[in-house]
């Protein structure tokens, strides 16, 4: 009964039109993505060395003329003129493509006299123009990282590798929840239609919920994978694949951590089937309970918005937290944990909550439709 059910839905779903025009959202959305990525300049190394450049001289433009008149400004501007420098040879390594050791011994000597500015108290520093201790110590791992694994600087953001961990940045979040919550608002819409059918096929609600849920989790997973792979194959064909082991810095147990970015991409894949699963499931008890498609999409919508609402008003609501967790990039950069001011909101906490959250959710929603029955 259950296998000619299936295939009556998946008739069905294929007569969607709105379950093929969120398909095709998701299947043209990573090679449109690399077309807009291509005319816009995202950060390189060598820009954010100028950045820096820039902010050190500002820095040495509003220093005191007569600094050098004491011994402690004469150690604070050498320490800031040897800063300079080691910046100007960085940007020299980066432009030329070689010379990884110096680029990182010469990193690590920059950032350990930007430390001892921090314990002198950054005297004559705007702190506007202060970088924080974190962010300092985070890089030295970043460039104890390229040591360890003999890696070169890579200054080329349209790399494979690269641009899909800026696309995965780019749907994480809200509009990957509407597209999903979009895919699965209308599982029930037809079946006052199919009275008759039902009667025939005497199949209880469960195994239509697992058959729906199914059909529409294999459906979005094939979309986005094709998607994925055309986004593959035109990086690939325009830029390269870049270095699969070079580093990308996430949070996690309360610090930034580094790992190789073949590893981050994995991370977020996993990730988003984990969150598929989730939002479609979300979908269904709405669907129950409204009956109705476009109080589904609302509903679903306040309810991934009411964590911030209540944060803002200085209330936290960490039941629905697992929806905010969406956006796993922000959770991989630790933004997410930072946010909120939770600590423990790290990658693998996120996908035991979402996996959590997902089970309670099938499970109001069995014991939702047993009362409805009785009813």
């Amino acid at each position: 009964m259950i296998r000619r059910y299936t295939k009556h839905q998946i008739k069905v779903f294929l007569q969607s039109k709105k379950l093929w025009i969120v398909s095709i959202m998701f299947i043209i959305f990573f090679p449109l993505y690399y077309s807009y990525f291509q005319t816009v300049n995202p950060d390189t190394v060598y820009s954010q060395k100028s950045k820096e450049k820039k902010l050190l001289l500002m820095t040495l433009d509003i220093l005191p003329h007569d600094i050098n008149d004491t011994d402690k400004g004469s150690e604070i501007y050498d320490n800031l003129t040897e800063q300079l420098s080691l910046i100007n040879m960085q940007m020299y390594y980066v432009s030329e493509g070689e010379e990884i050791e110096e680029y990182v011994s010469d990193g690590i000597r920059l950032n350990k006299l930007r430390l001892e500015l921090h314990d002198k108290g950054n005297p004559y520093v705007p702190d506007y123009f202060v970088i924080p201790k974190k962010d300092i110590k985070d890089e030295n791992k970043f460039l104890q990282y390229l040591e360890d694994n003999d890696l070169t600087i890579e200054d080329n953001p349209y790399y494979m590798t690269h641009f899909l961990a800026s696309a995965f940045d780019f749907i994480s979040g809200s509009l990957l929840f509407i597209m999903i919550l979009l895919f699965g608002s209308n599982m029930f819409a037809y079946e006052h239609v199919q009275v008759t059918l039902l009667k025939k096929l005497p199949v209880s609600f469960t195994q239509r919920a697992i058959s729906k849920l199914s059909l529409l989790f294999i459906m979005i997973l094939t979309s986005m994978s094709v998607g994925l792979l055309l986004g593959i194959l035109r990086s690939l064909s325009a830029s390269g694949v870049g270095h699969l082991k070079y580093p990308i810095l996430i949070y996690e147990n309360s610090e930034m951590t580094v790992i190789p970015i073949f590893l981050y991409l994995l991370y977020v894949c996993l990730a988003i089937v984990i969150i598929v699963l989730m939002i479609l499931s979300l979908a269904l008890l709405l669907e129950q309970i409204f009956k109705n498609t476009y109080a589904t999409i609302l509903i679903g919508l306040f309810l991934y918005i009411l964590p911030d609402v209540f944060h803002r008003i200085g209330f936290t609501f960490k039941v629905l937290y697992p929806l905010k967790f969406v956006n796993i990039t922000s959770v991989l950069s630790g933004d997410l944990a930072k946010d909120y001011d939770l600590t423990s909101i790290d990658y693998w906490n996120s996908l035991l909550a979402m996996i959590t959250f997902t089970i309670i959710v099938l499970l109001i929603s069995v014991v939702y439709e047993k009362i409805s029955f009785r009813k």
